[in-house]
């Protein structure tokens, strides 16, 4: 006798059941705000520590992203685990211990990557308040493909002589960026391999008064407006599905596959970006990602990824002309074409 067939499930995604089973609640839609989200204890980290899993609409089929608050005083249990990871800080002070490394300190805006599969913990320092990070990682690709935690989190295999080094950025809005001006007027930017994972920091700037080229991003962008005062636009290359985003400390965006972003200064000083996704220039991973690298610059009629000026929704230049005269600022940008 075969097994009952009644009782096979379909369309599993063992990430996903993982994550509800963990403790902590499970945030849906186009954008999350990482800092006002109510968190939950996450009992794998330890006592002290709460958490909320970030499930938005754009995170494709390979990243995740999760909220993490240590109470002041408290720090993670010391753990390892077998996936790639960013953390970027968005309030508090703490420490990075990782073993067989002297501690590091951080503070907001600071970027950092752990070895992979090496123990380590996350240490709150604040005088008189929490520390709260985001992380995002490649768990829900190795979850769905390993589909069994112990496996990722409890792996004795030690990690790889090129896998021991943290890469510790202790805050982006002071490293130096690289002019960019095929995206726009007066950008800069940074592509970051942290570490030697598989996980890519894009950082993007703009200078008051001026906005960038709409991009179409690939599933599973997370984009983190970090400072300045600004708003965001996700549309489709019709321009008849239209979404404005103001910026705040803590948003996150993960735009769908087939919508473009584009991001607006409309602050009187510079602003940056940061957007964290898989594959970089060291190890791009995925044929796609290759593609985009090499074609970063391009416009879409180019075979890139870039909407120019002159292709963009006819709302878009007023709407950010308006908001720059209501301010009492001036506009950089010249006309759209």
């Amino acid at each position: 006798m075969g097994a009952d067939s009644s009782a096979i499930r379909y369309l599993l995604d063992s990430y996903l059941d993982w994550s509800r089973a963990e403790g902590p609640p499970l945030y849906e839609g186009a954008f999350f705000d990482a800092a006002t989200a109510q968190l939950r204890p996450w009992p794998r980290l330890g006592e002290g520590v709460a958490a909320g899993f970030a499930h938005l609409a754009g995170r494709g089929d390979f990243l995740g992203l999760q909220a993490i608050e240590i109470a002041q005083g408290g720090a993670t249990r010391p753990g390892s685990h077998l996936f790639d990871e960013i953390y970027f800080v968005l309030s508090g002070r703490g420490e990075l211990r990782v073993e067989g490394e002297a501690p590091v300190a951080f503070a907001r805006r600071a970027l950092f990557s752990p070895p992979v599969n090496r123990p380590f913990s996350l240490a709150a320092t604040s005088s008189g308040e929490a520390t709260r990070v985001v992380c995002v990682n490649n768990l829900p690709f190795q979850m769905n493909f390993f589909r069994e935690a112990r496996f990722l989190f409890d792996n004795p295999y030690p990690p790889a002589a090129t896998d021991i080094v943290t890469h510790f950025i202790s805050d982006l809005d002071k490293i130096t960026l690289q002019p960019s001006p095929a995206r726009g007027p007066g950008y800069a930017s940074a592509d970051l391999a942290m570490g030697q994972n598989s996980l890519n920091a894009h950082i993007g700037a703009l200078p008051a008064g001026a906005y960038a080229k709409a991009r179409r991003h690939g599933p599973g962008a997370h984009i983190l407006p970090f400072s300045g005062e600004g708003y965001s636009l996700v549309y489709t290359e019709d321009g008849r599905e239209f979404e404005r985003l103001n910026w705040r400390p803590g948003l996150v965006l993960a735009p769908a596959d087939d919508r473009f972003i584009q991001h607006f200064n409309v602050g009187a000083a510079p602003a940056r970006i940061l957007s964290l996704s898989l594959g970089n220039r060291q190890r791009p991973l995925l044929a796609r990602r290759q593609t985009r690298f090499a074609n970063a610059d391009l416009s879409i009629d180019a075979g890139g990824t870039l909407l120019d000026f002159a292709q963009q929704p006819a709302a878009v230049h007023p709407m950010f002309e308006d908001e720059l005269r209501r301010k009492g600022l001036k506009s950089h940008m010249g006309s759209p074409a």
